[in-house]
């Protein structure tokens, strides 16, 4: 990409005492000579927050939207303003909370505190990294650019979300692609062309769930950024283009955080509710 590369960021920022993350991404894409535009979203007016998110970016717009449909809605929200042509990138942040459970991972590797967070930033994590990232787009195939540790294989990992809820969706998008493959987490840049399957056809009452609960349709939206990519004939590649056999932890992690799962399970059904703190 040139130096001159126009970059709609979306931040969705629920938690604001991890904006300085967020804030230190956005810096580190800034340097890498990307001209920004903030779209920030908040549940409540953060005054501090809006206020350093535009002293830093000057090109910031801050919106408060309802607490429904976690950052997914808020994102398809902002999106739908943006006029086609206008970027060359598009950037999706959000807060993430740290997860206590100790069987969280993503193809073998933890994500238990704040190490999902810090994987899924990673990729803007430093100015290098938001450099290697960028430069992942000079190849016209790459669509969307993430950490690869987090691309996940929907059918391989037979992950049991509703596929009958995903096809509905993929027929109404008018997407026809086969690939069932998906960045775990929403957090990438990828090319606008990836996101204009959506542009127009969000059904915001669908995706308006609460934020305790119900986040099974988000997760369906989750998987459909992955195939939007390949309904684009585009494809999707580790910022750092890492080999294959870095990107996965191994078996043996996998039978471990597999095992870590049940044993989980059985902690959960044998504890009293009330020892749970429910």
């Amino acid at each position: 990409m040139s130096e001159k590369t126009r970059v709609f960021c979306h931040c969705h920022v629920y938690y604001p005492e991890l904006w300085p993350q967020l804030r230190g991404a956005l810096r580190n894409l800034a340097a890498a000579g990307c001209r920004l535009r903030v779209a920030l979203t908040t549940v409540v007016p953060l005054p501090a927050v809006e206020e350093e998110c535009r002293r830093e970016f000057p090109d910031t717009e801050a919106t408060v939207v309802p607490n429904r449909g976690y950052d997914i809605l808020p994102f398809f929200r902002v999106w739908e303003d943006v006029r086609p042509g206008d970027f060359d990138l598009v950037l999706k942040l959000h807060t993430k909370r740290d997860c206590p459970e100790p069987c969280m991972h993503v193809n073998g590797f933890s994500g238990r505190g704040p190490r999902l967070r810090d994987m899924l930033l990673e990729f803007l994590a430093t100015p290098e990294n938001a450099q290697m990232s960028l430069r992942r787009f000079d190849d016209p195939r790459v669509g969307m650019v993430g950490n690869g540790r987090l691309w996940i294989d929907y059918d391989r990992d037979r992950i049991e979300w509703d596929r009958r809820f995903i096809g509905d969706e993929l027929r109404r998008f008018g997407m026809t692609t086969r690939e069932r493959a998906f960045l775990s987490g929403t957090m990438f840049l990828c090319r606008p062309r990836v996101l204009e399957r959506f542009r127009g056809r969000i059904d915001c009452e669908r995706l308006s769930v609460r934020n305790d609960h119900a986040i099974s349709v988000i997760h369906c939206y989750e998987m459909l950024f992955g195939c939007a990519v390949a309904e684009a004939g585009l494809r999707f590649c580790d910022y750092a283009g890492r080999p294959a056999a870095e990107l996965h932890g191994g078996k043996l992690r996998m039978l471990w955080f597999g095992l870590l799962y049940k044993l989980c399970r059985i902690r959960n059904v044998l504890t009293p509710r009330r020892r749970r703190g429910i």
